[in-house]
């Protein structure tokens, strides 16, 4: 899972729409910004502790919880512990129109104890580990049969009343998301984003600090950080260039502004 906001989710294999890893949150990554895409989502927690954020609710999970993540809903991930492990699994939405149609009608429980989800997971984790013949439609299989059992036994009640009545604040912070998304290397006023959304700025900081629990400032400076590693680490950028090309005009304020959210300065990335 990546830490930006809209995640587009691409497949090397279109045969095989299935995203599955194993992410550890700790000093130097302790969450996984804010963000919604239209796939479905599985976490399977392992070890540690962790907050977890669907649209408006605040979830505490733990070792063998699983959570949920619907379609289009809002989510953040914050380690509670020192640290937090967990096998994440997303499933395309083209596997769930392909199998069973109306699935994006329902809304699902986030947080469920379960041994059957369990067990598929960990049979998906090592059937990508053996690579075993045909370990791809094994998966496959092991997922249609995840999908209906959520389907039968983690269903909200009134669930669809729940797809059909969307939160006009979720909505709203879906919007400034997008639009931060695609604005951040810019220099952005709160002023901009409140006549982009066609709110007041009270209502706008108000709303975006309750669903998202940081303002927009803290955001914006997230999602900065994030681009600004990436280009360090994956792409061969200075710090200089990594800042000026992530939305940073000052190279002290980037280095405090890093340390913040990242954990650690950007001089000691490439140390790690």
């Amino acid at each position: 899972m990546s830490n930006y906001i809209y995640e587009n989710h691409f497949h090397r294999d279109p045969n095989f729409p299935v995203i599955f890893h194993c992410d550890i949150l700790n000093k130097n990554r302790p969450s996984f910004l804010m963000h919604y895409h239209e796939n479905i989502e599985l976490l399977y927690f392992l070890d540690g502790h962790a907050k977890v954020v669907c649209d408006n609710k605040i979830l505490q999970a733990k070792a063998d919880d699983i959570i949920i993540i619907n379609s289009k809903e809002l989510h953040s991930i914050e380690k509670i512990s020192d640290s937090c492990k967990y096998y994440c699994l997303i499933i395309d939405k083209d596997l769930l129109n392909d199998n069973l149609n109306n699935f994006d009608n329902f809304k699902f429980k986030n947080l469920v104890k379960d041994s059957f989800l369990k067990m598929k997971i960990e049979e998906i984790n090592r059937e990508l580990n053996n690579k075993n013949d045909y370990f791809k439609e094994f998966i496959k299989s092991d997922i249609l049969q995840i999908l209906i059992h959520i389907k039968r036994n983690h269903v909200e009640k009134n669930s669809s009343l729940i797809k059909i009545k969307h939160n006009n604040k979720i909505l709203m912070v879906r919007e400034i998301i997008n639009y931060l998304k695609e604005n951040y290397k810019e220099e952005i006023s709160i002023d901009h984003i409140c006549n982009h959304v066609a709110f007041s700025k009270y209502y706008t900081c108000r709303t975006f600090k309750e669903v998202t629990g940081q303002t927009i400032l803290d955001y914006i400076n997230h999602i900065r950080c994030i681009n600004a590693r990436n280009l360090i680490l994956y792409n061969g950028y200075t710090i200089s260039e990594s800042a000026y090309k992530s939305g940073f005009n000052n190279l002290s304020y980037f280095s405090k502004t890093y340390k913040k959210y990242m954990g650690l300065l950007p001089s000691e990335e490439k140390n790690t």
